[in-house]
């Protein structure tokens, strides 16, 4: 287990859905120049690189809804059973903790309705996805029932329905007290301003500096929109406009970041890439032409360049909480040499965090596979406080180099110093 196992089928994911969304497009005979345009926009797109390399529960809704995108625009022209597939990635995306969760109802009825129009989907087609997504979305809605309605947990069949002791899901919404319609212009201007500078304040999502091609890519989109808006409709952009006025709920009551409008900025970067295409389907306008794609050339290496740099070192530097685990072999390694101490219990454990003091076992758990009857003892074992006192029995105290002289009184411990993560610790030790 490393860093790259553990962000690869995310990162894999992303680039594969972008290539199947670009198939897709060519299997409707979409013109090359606008497909070239969603090339350019999607690969050149920083938001995505950053948003791709995470692996966390709620990144996996881009690639999902990517997914889901092509596969139903693959359904225009080949089989209806790609308009199930899309249906039911759509249907899955409700697992994704991510604010997307309030749009996917008019995503989904807008979607059937669409594929219905065009006579890809008959009233027989409906009602069994109306079935599978009943029964896929069942164990949610019961979760809901628990968790929000009130209802007394349950269990049904072999599951067990329970509620959680706390929830994220204010988390990512706007507030409702007060003046809702001022925290709706409020978000949106947030919204806008990250459109267009890129930056959302989150190190995992966006580097500051990269304006330029944020900038030239919003403008792209109201071009796009623009030159949709003026000509004969096709297929692919009645549904692309279809999406659009889905996200609209998202846009107005979820807080506007990279990871909650995730979906938001893939469209908007769909709508950049037809603007594109657009422009490279103008005669003459050479100059123009040049400049764009030498500015989203230029931008782009100089972005990879500190990403792939750069931005590694400043990110770990960023997230030592110290719970914040980069290397996962290291991590194991300085485990094992505390455990070779042969103490009965380890204070000070570095990997914790505040806000989730069972970080630490759930880190534990990964490296050292205890019996599921005795992970309680994990704890016991491994604490991530420091006594006053040196305390009775064996034991290692663990205490950042940088602070030893606040524990004097553990100096006449014999010790030794292991670094994890970028730093130094200072474990004293005593045997029984």
């Amino acid at each position: 287990m490393n860093l790259v196992a553990y962000r690869f089928p995310m990162a894999f994911l992303t680039i594969l859905s972008v290539l199947f969304l670009i198939f897709a497009l060519y299997k409707n005979k979409v013109t090359p120049k606008i497909i070239l345009g969603v090339s350019v926009s999607l690969s050149t797109a920083e938001w995505l690189l950053m948003y791709g390399h995470w692996a966390m529960d709620c990144n996996i809704v881009v690639p999902m809804f990517i997914f889901a995108v092509g596969f139903i625009i693959l359904s225009f022209t080949q089989k209806k059973i790609y308009g199930y597939v899309g249906i039911v990635l759509i249907d899955l995306m409700a697992y994704c903790y991510v604010g997307a969760w309030i749009s996917l109802p008019f995503i989904f009825i807008g979607t059937i309705c669409f594929l219905y129009n065009l006579e890809k989907f008959n009233k027989k087609d409906i009602y069994r996805l109306i079935f599978i997504s009943a029964v896929l979305l069942f164990p949610i809605f019961c979760y809901v029932l628990v968790q929000f309605i009130g209802v007394k947990p349950f269990k049904f069949l072999w599951f067990t329905v329970a509620s959680l002791p706390q929830t994220r899901a204010a988390n990512s919404m706007i507030s409702f007290s007060g003046n809702i319609i001022n925290n709706v212009i409020s978000n949106l201007a947030s919204g806008l301003g990250q459109l267009i500078t890129g930056n959302d304040s989150w190190l995992q999502t966006s580097i500051p500096g990269y304006a330029v091609i944020y900038f030239l890519m919003f403008l792209l989109m109201i071009y796009g929109v623009v030159c949709v808006v003026k000509e004969k409709k096709n297929v692919v952009t009645k549904f692309l406009i279809i999406l659009s006025f889905s996200l609209i709920p998202l846009i107005l009551f979820v807080q506007a970041n990279f990871t909650h409008w995730a979906v938001v900025l893939f469209i908007a970067y769909l709508w950049a890439g037809i603007g594109l295409g657009k422009l490279f389907e103008l005669a003459g306008k050479r100059i123009v032409k040049v400049v764009i794609l030498l500015t989203v050339f230029i931008v782009s290496v100089d972005f990879t360049h500190y990403f792939f740099k750069d931005y590694t070192n400043t990110e770990v530097t960023a997230n030592q909480i110290p719970s914040y685990v980069i290397d996962f072999n290291n991590s194991k390694k300085f485990v094992s040499e505390l455990d070779n101490l042969h103490v009965k219990t380890y204070y000070g454990f570095p990997f914790y965090n505040s806000d989730r003091p069972s970080n630490n076992i759930e880190f534990l758990e990964c490296i050292k596979r205890p019996n599921p009857h005795k992970i309680s003892r994990l704890e016991e074992k491994y604490q991530p406080s420091i006594p006053t006192q040196i305390t009775s029995g064996s034991a290692a105290y663990i205490i950042p180099e940088d602070q030893v002289d606040n524990y004097n009184y553990l100096e006449s411990l014999p010790s030794k110093i292991l670094r994890v993560n970028g730093q130094n610790y200072v474990v004293f030790y005593k045997g029984n």
